[in-house]
C-alpha cells in the first residue's frame, strides 16, 4: 500500500511541475505575501521568504509538501497573462549547494536558471540553501518577466 510520488531520482524542479500540474488544494488561502509568510512560520523547518513580484502574480495561497525527504512550499499564483493562468512558486531547502538544472542568465544582478521540461518554463534561483523554483507554462520571456522583484 506503500509507494512513492515521486522517483528517487527526480530532481526537485521536475517534482515542482508534478505538484503544479495536480492543482492540489491549498493549505491556506490568502490573497496577500504577508500573511502567506506569516502562516509558513513555523510549518517548515527552515527559513523561507515569500518573495514579492512586481510583475503582477497574484498570490493565492499554499500548500506544504515533501520532497525528497524535505519539507517544502508550494505558493500558488493567479496571472494576468492567460485566462486562467496559474504560477506556482516551490520553495525547498538544499543545503547540498547545487545549481538547480538549466541555463544560467542574469536577471536583476542575480543569476537565475531557465530550464524546461514537460511543456513549462521554470525560473529558479538560489538564497543561501534555500532553492526558488517559479513554475508555468507561459512563455520563456513572461516567466523571466514573473521572476523580476
Amino acid at each position: 500500500m506503500s509507494h512513492r510520488i515521486f522517483p528517487r531520482q527526480s530532481g526537485f524542479v521536475d517534482d515542482g511541475i508534478t505538484l503544479h500540474r495536480r492543482g492540489l488544494p491549498l493549505d491556506y488561502a490568502a490573497s496577500d505575501v504577508g500573511s502567506v509568510q506569516q502562516w509558513l512560520q513555523g510549518r517548515l523547518d527552515f527559513a523561507a521568504r515569500v518573495p514579492r513580484f512586481r510583475q503582477g502574480p497574484a498570490v493565492q495561497g499554499v500548500r506544504l509538501s515533501e520532497l525528497h525527504s524535505r519539507s517544502a512550499a508550494a505558493v500558488s499564483y493567479s496571472v494576468p497573462q492567460g485566462a486562467g493562468g496559474r504560477v506556482t512558486l516551490l520553495i525547498v531547502d538544499d543545503p547540498d549547494e547545487g545549481d538547480p538544472p538549466g541555463s544560467v542568465r542574469r536577471l536583476e544582478g542575480r543569476q537565475v536558471w531557465l530550464s524546461r521540461s514537460r511543456g513549462y518554463n521554470v525560473v529558479s534561483w538560489r538564497t543561501n540553501e534555500i532553492v526558488y523554483s517559479l513554475i508555468s507554462d507561459l512563455d520563456e520571456s513572461d516567466v523571466l518577466q514573473l521572476g523580476k522583484r
